[in-house]
C-alpha cells in the first residue's frame, strides 16, 4: 500500500500571478490622476483669483472717471459738482442723476455718462459754441455773455477771447430784462440766430466789418435791425433778414453814400427796397 501525502489548504494564501508591467501601469495611472487633480485645483484657484481681482473687487472701488469734449475749466467745474469719487462704486454710481447735474451748467449743451464694467466711467460733453455775444445787466453790473445757436445766454471762462473775436458779432437791444445764466432769448429771434449761424459758415468773414448788430423791436411786434459797420459813423437800418446778399447790398450802398456825403450821413435806410439817408443837419 502506497503512502499518500495530504496537504492542508486552509492556511495556504493564493496570489494570482500579475505581470510586472501591469503593476507599473497602475502606479503610473494613479500618479497621473493625482497630477490632474492638483493641476485642476491650481487652475481653479488662479481663475477665481483672476475673477475676483479683475471683476469683483474693482466693482467696489472708486470709479475711474474720464472726460471728453470739455475744456479744462469746464472739467474742473464738473468735478466740483460731482461728489468725491471715493463715495461711489460701480453699483451706486447713478449715471442719469450725474448727467442731470452736469447739464445744469449753462456752458454745456449736452452730456452723456456711460459706465463700463467694472470700474470705469466716461463722461462725453458737448460744450455750447458761441455764435454771438451781448451785454446784460445783472445785479447792477454789465456783463458780457455768449449766445449759442439755440439762443441760450451763457457765461464762459473764455468770454474775453470771444469778445475779441471779430467772427462773433455783438448783438444789442435784445429784450433781456432779468438775466440768469442759461436763459433763452425769445423764440422770435430764432430766425436771426439761424442767419448768423449760416453767415458764420461762409469762407468770407462778413462780421469782421461790423462792430454791432442792434435789434430794434417794432411797435406792433417783430423787429428790425440796425447794423453798425466799422470804418464809418453811419448806421444802416435794414429789415430782419441778415444774409450774404443783404450785407453785400449794404456795403455797396455805403460806398455810394460816402461819395455823396462822406461826413454828414449818420443813418442809412435800406428797408422796403429803397435807399434813403439822414444827415446830421436834418
Amino acid at each position: 500500500m502506497s503512502d499518500v501525502a495530504f496537504l492542508d489548504f486552509e492556511d495556504f494564501n493564493y496570489e494570482p500571478y500579475v505581470p510586472q508591467g501591469h503593476k507599473e501601469s497602475e502606479q503610473t495611472d494613479k500618479k497621473v490622476f493625482v497630477l490632474k487633480v492638483f493641476s485642476f485645483s491650481i487652475i481653479a484657484v488662479l481663475s477665481l483669483y483672476f475673477i475676483l481681482a479683475n471683476f469683483v473687487f474693482p466693482c467696489f472701488e472708486s470709479p475711474q472717471i474720464t472726460y471728453t469734449g470739455a475744456s479744462a475749466s469746464t472739467v474742473e467745474k464738473m468735478r466740483s459738482m460731482i461728489n468725491p469719487p471715493a463715495e461711489y462704486n460701480y453699483f451706486n454710481f447713478d449715471t442719469a442723476n450725474v448727467a442731470r447735474t452736469l447739464n445744469s451748467l449753462s456752458c454745456i449743451e449736452s452730456v452723456e455718462v456711460i459706465k463700463h464694467f467694472p470700474h470705469t466711467v466716461e463722461i462725453h460733453v458737448r460744450e455750447r459754441k458761441p455764435l454771438a455775444k451781448t451785454l446784460v445787466n445783472s445785479r447792477g453790473k454789465t456783463l458780457p455773455v455768449a449766445i449759442d445757436k439755440s439762443g441760450v445766454l451763457f457765461m464762459t471762462d473764455s468770454i474775453n477771447s470771444i469778445i475779441s473775436d471779430s467772427g462773433v458779432p455783438l448783438l444789442s437791444g435784445l429784450p433781456v430784462e432779468q438775466f440768469y445764466d442759461g436763459m433763452k432769448i425769445p423764440a422770435e429771434y430764432k430766425e436771426l440766430m439761424n442767419d448768423i449761424a449760416t453767415m458764420s459758415l461762409l469762407p468770407q468773414n462778413y462780421f469782421a466789418g461790423i462792430s454791432e448788430i442792434q435789434v430794434i423791436p417794432k411797435e406792433y411786434g417783430g423787429y428790425e435791425l440796425a447794423v453798425y459797420p466799422i470804418h464809418t459813423k453811419a448806421r444802416v437800418l435794414t429789415d430782419r433778414a441778415l444774409n450774404e446778399d443783404s450785407l453785400k447790398y449794404m456795403m455797396i450802398t455805403l460806398e455810394v453814400i460816402k461819395k455823396i456825403a462822406p461826413e454828414d450821413v449818420f443813418e442809412i435806410d435800406i428797408r422796403y427796397g429803397e435807399v434813403s439817408y439822414k444827415k446830421r443837419a436834418d
